[in-house]
């Protein structure tokens, strides 16, 4: 009787230990993927700084979203990066790849929340930063302008193996929350970046990621990331501000229109301090990712860039 009361014991101490040691398992897990928050959600509830760490191309994390670590060079992991590419970006995104020498990837983390960057080192000196892809933009969010058709997920491209990484062991770009209201062709941007904008000083970055409709002393987004997607004013819910020209001026797309066009925000405060959204009703002839091609190709040109 005393064996088996000593074996009985043993038996119970030992499930006990597994079942703690697969719970911790578990916490590990999740505080080490995000815990599928962005730093801009994390930053309603914590407050701190986040910490910004860069890493070479060669030497990345096993949690970072793009497949490209054993990528020979930094045009080939390129080449993956935009390989889902539509035609109407296509020009820009080659010239992209052409003017970058370096590629560096950062993690921006605030607590157990962490966004992923790929930063694009420029000939002339100029850094840009693309957020880890949306990975489940449907076929309708992204319609190309040139061909006025969705474009299509190709079975063996980068994005599909980044979407079956996901669902064999979620990483640490799948924190986004779902949003309806994106324009039918700002998907084709989104599958590639989820937002680009300037790196000019690192300190800021953290900044940035937590405000990504602000810019701070040349850090911060000009295509702005899905979250941060929002109607200007309660009166024009069919408008979305995705992007900015600089702290004076917003852009949205006018979601009545089956392509969107885009419509310029004056945000000069009024008499009270508020933006006054002057010429709020100015549709422009541009379309968004013409807008979106042309911002690219101002982020990676000799550009002035205000803000």
């Amino acid at each position: 009787p005393d064996s088996s009361f000593l074996s009985g014991r043993l038996v119970v101490a030992v499930v006990s230990f597994a079942v703690l040691f697969f719970l911790a398992w578990i916490f590990i897990q999740t505080e080490r993927r995000g815990g599928h928050k962005s730093v801009m959600a994390a930053a309603d509830e914590l407050d701190e700084e986040p910490v910004v760490q860069f890493f070479a191309r060669d030497a990345i994390p096993d949690d970072c979203p793009w497949p490209i670590q054993n990528c020979s060079s930094d045009q080939e992991a390129m080449d993956i990066v935009w390989m889902e590419v539509s035609p109407t970006l296509e020009s820009v995104s080659h010239e992209l790849r052409k003017r970058t020498v370096k590629l560096e990837i950062v993690s921006v983390r605030l607590g157990s929340a962490v966004d992923w960057l790929l930063v694009y080192n420029l000939r002339d000196g100029q850094r840009v930063f693309g957020r880890a892809p949306q990975v489940d933009i449907p076929d309708a969010c992204c319609v190309d302008e040139e061909t006025e058709k969705p474009v299509t997920i190709d079975a063996s491209s980068g994005l599909r193996r980044r979407r079956q990484h996901d669902e064999a062991e979620p990483s640490g770009q799948g924190y986004y929350r779902p949003v309806a209201n994106i324009p039918a062709t700002l998907g084709c941007l989104y599958r590639v970046h989820d937002g680009l904008g300037t790196l000019v000083s690192p300190e800021t970055l953290g900044s940035a990621m937590v405000e990504p409709t602000h810019n701070f002393l040349g850090t911060g987004y000009y295509l702005f990331p899905v979250e941060a997607l929002a109607s200007p004013s309660s009166s024009t819910p069919w408008l979305v501000t995705f992007a900015r020209v600089d702290k004076h001026c917003m852009v949205a797309a006018d979601l009545r229109s089956e392509i969107p066009k885009c419509v310029f925000l004056d945000q000069q405060p009024n008499f009270f301090g508020a933006p006054s959204h002057q010429g709020i009703d100015g549709v422009e002839d541009q379309t968004v990712l013409e807008f979106v091609a042309d911002t690219i190709e101002n982020l990676i040109g000799a550009a002035e860039m205000q803000y």
